[in-house]
């Protein structure tokens, strides 16, 4: 009896991706009229929001025509192709009554990177060093989408570099009104090799910045985080040295871990930013860098906060934005398993640690279930709504 009980539970596990896809094929398709805005696409897929379009496939969210949203064409913002040709598809390029006509067709808008492309990138050159930019930014026709999205009670969703360079500061400055945040010029990003003998991926500028602003040449190693001002400063905080634990930790309160599905911990290891927030606005998690005494002199000595804002959540009249200070979008997901119902659940507890650093861990553990969330509410506010015909997304 028992050899037959062991047969049908082992028959049960090989057979269980087949279970997972059946089910994820007979879930019921919603239709959301989505806007993709991302500026950073060097190459396909598109690295800056794959991720998201992951989840668009798994929960069944579909465009107006029926089909899903594809990665490679379904965003607006920079179209790369062979042999160095490419296309930009902006907002810029219409008028104000066009964006205001779009606002009215779409459900949501969701910027996943205005960083944008340069030279270097473009060109084969040496990424690590800073170069001309081609194309980036937010620009005064994303913002008017912004506020026309919010005077039409619609959902926002933004993410770092929104603020940051190439952004103008005018641009900034009325982005950070609108979203009631307040950028302090920080970003800072977790290497798990600060040794540039041993880290290819260390920026030569980085280390150019950091030797120009203090007496001292570059002698890191080991696991550390990288923080660099917009006036070109560049502080270090080395694990053991300056800090007890080197990656980044978003910490959730129990009310948002509670709403979100998500835990009271997670490790971040890529780039993000350090922001203040108006108290008008929910902060659904922090940033907490876990410095000693030496880590907090540096922090305190160039005004860098130690706690702040990685999620915030900024109702205004009917509408919702949100804002994620940090690569949220970026994973490097595989496409393959988003036909796979429940497949998060199996991934969150299977990731070892050492796909902490690839993001594949945070993706299941926090972006995926917070941005599952923020769709499921925004379906229910849009579903009974009509959806019309937007076919924005297209390549010349």
């Amino acid at each position: 009896m028992r050899k037959y009980l062991f047969l049908i539970i082992v028959l049960i596990l090989l057979l269980s991706p087949f279970w997972m896809w059946l089910w994820w094929k007979l879930s019921a398709e919603k239709k959301m009229n989505i806007l993709i805005v991302d500026k950073t696409v060097i190459e396909q897929p598109a690295q800056e929001h794959v991720s998201f379009c992951w989840i668009l496939k798994n929960e069944k969210y579909i465009k107006w025509d029926g089909t899903f949203y594809d990665a490679t064409s379904d965003y607006m913002g920079f179209y790369p192709f062979k042999n160095k040709k490419y296309y930009i598809n902006d907002l810029n390029a219409r008028t104000n009554n066009e964006i205001k006509e779009l606002s009215e067709r779409i459900d949501m808008v969701y910027f996943t990177d205005c960083y944008g492309i340069y030279n270097n990138d473009w060109y084969d050159g040496d990424v690590y060093r800073r170069s001309k930019k081609i194309y980036g930014g937010m620009n005064r026709a994303d913002l008017q989408l912004i506020k026309n999205m919010v005077e039409r009670n619609k959902l926002v969703v933004s993410e770092f570099n929104s603020m940051g360079s190439p952004t103008n500061i005018s641009t900034r400055r009325a982005f950070e009104e609108i979203y009631r945040i307040k950028w302090t010029g920080w970003i800072g990003r977790y290497f798990d090799e600060l040794d540039t003998s041993r880290n290819p991926e260390i920026p030569h500028w980085v280390v150019e910045s950091y030797v120009q602003h203090h007496t001292y040449n570059w002698n890191f190693k080991g696991q550390g985080i990288i923080l660099v001002n917009e006036n070109g400063r560049v502080e270090i905080l080395e694990e053991g040295r300056h800090l007890n634990g080197a990656m980044p930790i978003i910490h959730t309160q129990k009310i948002n871990q509670d709403k979100y599905n998500i835990p009271k911990e997670v490790p971040y290891p890529f780039w993000f930013e350090i922001n203040q927030s108006s108290r008008k606005n929910n902060i659904i998690s922090v940033f907490k860098l876990n410095t000693n005494a030496s880590g907090d002199t540096i922090l305190y000595e160039n005004n860098i906060l130690k706690v702040f804002p990685a999620s915030i959540e900024s109702a205004q009249k009917n509408s919702l934005m949100y804002y994620f200070a940090a690569d949220f979008a970026d994973n490097p997901i595989d496409m393959n398993y988003a036909k796979f119902k429940f497949i998060d659940y199996i991934k969150s507890l299977s990731v070892n640690n050492k796909s902490i650093v690839q993001r594949e861990s945070f993706f299941y553990t926090y972006y995926y279930p917070v941005m599952k969330k923020i769709l499921d509410e925004n379906y229910i506010r849009t579903s009974t709504k009509k959806k019309k015909l937007i076919p924005i997304y297209r390549t010349e």
